[in-house]
């Protein structure tokens, strides 16, 4: 079972708005409760790996409405014991996945793997 979300995603729900652009406000408010979500997954022990619009469902087609995360196709939980820079890599993600239009560039090349600096942001 899963709730009613008419406002659609929120792909759509940009492209119905002129030149495709939110109010800051508005745009705030949808921000504010995609990371709260985050949150609340990591505080869970669980990675999404897959933030799109398409995956954020709008809960009504008027301003400031509640966002609902979906998708957790590609989710995976971590062992939240384990502190960054700790010896253990049973807790971290060495697969690529998502959508790749939508990951960091450096992700997509490869030099995550090739630079240590850029590792140990990408393990945080």
């Amino acid at each position: 079972m899963q709730e009613l979300a008419p406002g659609g995603d929120l792909y759509s729900y940009l492209e119905s708005h002129q030149a495709g652009c939110l109010p800051e406000v508005e745009a705030a408010v949808i921000i504010r409760q995609l990371l709260d979500a985050v949150e609340y997954l990591h505080q869970e022990g669980v990675a999404h790996r897959d933030i799109k619009p398409e995956n954020v469902l709008m809960t009504s087609l008027r301003a400031n409405g509640r966002v609902i995360l979906t998708d957790f196709g590609q989710a995976r939980k971590f062992d939240t014991s384990i502190t960054p820079g700790s010896p253990a890599k049973s807790g971290r993600m060495h697969t690529s996945v998502g959508t790749a239009n939508y990951q960091a560039p450096f992700v997509n090349i490869g030099l995550f793997q090739r630079t240590p600096s850029l590792t140990m942001m990408t393990e945080r």
